[in-house]
């Protein structure tokens, strides 16, 4: 009798082991929740450590695009033309002083630099994910809709030869007084 007791007292023991670890390792959603809760709690109290963390977790995708290179000449006088003329006895000199020229060679280039937010892309994309799944939901209800609106029109057709025979009816039982009514004998 006692080692019955003490078995089941064993037993016992290890099944109540079981459910404790059980209990204990579980994570049920609103404990989830909670947890998510103190997360955001946290991080909203240091939002320098918050983007720490999302700057790690999700670095910036950088991306260089060369583009076209131009080149511009411009060409600048500096002063002013000065003639100058001579004469002798037979023969006229006319002598011209050009200004001093200037040529200036500008490069223009232009290049792309492309900084993406990884962060934000997978916040969209989440959110995308959600409203392709609500639209998916939606269209399976329009298709049930549809369906329903097909079998209510075919009812209506039956509930019309109904509605025919209904008054055919009451005009064969009603017949003598309405052609009492009518005139007839």
């Amino acid at each position: 009798m006692k080692a019955l007791w003490l078995l089941l007292g064993g037993a016992a023991a290890i099944i109540g082991f079981f459910l404790l670890m059980l209990l204990i390792g579980c994570n049920p959603s609103k404990k989830a929740q909670r947890e998510l809760e103190k997360a955001k709690a946290v991080l909203s109290g240091n939002i320098v450590e918050a983007a720490r963390f999302c700057r790690d977790k999700f670095p910036d995708k950088t991306e260089y695009v060369k583009g076209d290179s131009v080149v511009i000449f411009d060409t600048l006088y500096v002063g002013e033309v000065v003639f100058d003329t001579l004469e002798t006895k037979d023969t006229v000199y006319i002598t011209k002083n050009l200004p001093g020229k200037v040529i200036t060679k500008t490069v223009r280039i232009t290049d792309t630099i492309k900084i993406e937010d990884r962060a934000k892309l997978i916040a969209i994309n989440a959110d995308l994910n959600d409203k392709i799944g609500e639209v998916a939901v939606l269209k399976n209800d329009v298709s049930e809709l549809k369906k329903n609106v097909a079998e209510w029109k075919e009812k209506a057709k039956k509930r019309w030869w109904l509605w025919v025979v209904i008054v055919a009816l009451i005009g064969w039982n009603f017949r003598k007084t309405i052609f009492k009514l009518i005139g007839g004998k």
